[in-house]
């Protein structure tokens, strides 16, 4: 392993490190979600009850860092001395948890970044409405009743909006692309965002291009009918970059949500 790697799998080690500080958080701080009187995700969740603001929010977040953490606890037992770091990397599967953890920390950071308290609440319940047509499809593709009708509840999140002042025709489905290419704007770029979630997608499909772009190839032997015996490894730079996005979209998150559950004078 050349030292440009030992350098990114010293650096790898240092961003997981906030996972279980974070996790600690998350898994046993309840003031860490706590919304202060006056501030304005207490305004949020009056105005978006039963579908508070700051309950979504923190609950992505949860899950954002939760999938980090499973990464940090892959990578715990490496063997580490003072020239060098010995870890086990698997080419595809940190790729599904990064996945995970990136779009959970940018439904935060896309839900808590505007200013208005009108779009912060529309946006709320733009997930509220792709999350009561998930539940509705399940209950039907299982052969049971649901104990409300896709229709009711979709009305409810309207009276919600109306009694809000935003637009009806806003609550609808929004799509995890809309979502990633939002909050890439608050973070590093929308472009470089959407590109880090296309790879880690594609990683986490299997996807041929992901496969043979995104990870270390030596060729083994000699082509034989236009056949490439290739033996494929885990790229660092491609793992640190992708953990990198997710550690900056995740810190950005807490950041504002502590900034909008503290009261304003």
């Amino acid at each position: 392993m050349t030292s440009k790697e030992q350098g990114e799998l010293r650096l790898l080690m240092t961003m997981l490190e906030r996972a279980r500080s974070w996790e600690r958080m998350t898994g046993s701080t309840p003031e860490a979600s706590r919304v202060a009187e006056g501030s304005a995700l207490a305004g949020d969740d009056r105005k978006s009850d039963p579908y508070q603001v700051s309950h979504a929010a923190w609950h992505a977040l949860t899950v954002a860092v939760d999938n980090l953490h499973c990464l940090y606890l892959v990578t715990k037992g490496y063997q580490k001395d003072e020239k060098s770091i010995q870890l086990v990397m698997h080419v595809y599967s940190p790729y599904t948890l990064l996945r995970a953890s990136l779009e959970n920390a940018a439904r935060a950071v896309w839900m808590l970044s505007p200013n208005d308290r009108k779009e912060r609440i529309a946006r709320r319940l733009q997930i509220e409405a792709g999350n009561a047509k998930a539940s509705d499809l399940a209950h039907h593709r299982m052969g049971a009743q649901p104990t409300r009708t896709l229709e009711q509840r979709m009305n409810q999140l309207r009276s919600i909006a109306r009694d809000a002042g935003i637009i009806e025709s806003r609550i609808k489905r929004v799509t995890y692309q809309e979502i990633v290419e939002a909050a890439g704007e608050e973070t590093v770029g929308n472009e470089l965002m959407l590109i880090l979630w296309q790879c880690a997608s594609a990683m986490a499909h299997g996807d041929a291009w992901a496969m043979i772009s995104l990870s270390d190839r030596e060729v083994l032997g000699e082509a034989t009918s236009r056949i490439l015996n290739l033996r494929v490894t885990a790229s660092t730079s491609m793992l640190v970059t992708s953990v990198q996005a997710s550690v900056i979209m995740i810190d950005r998150g807490f950041k504002l949500f502590d900034m909008r559950r503290v009261k304003h004078y």
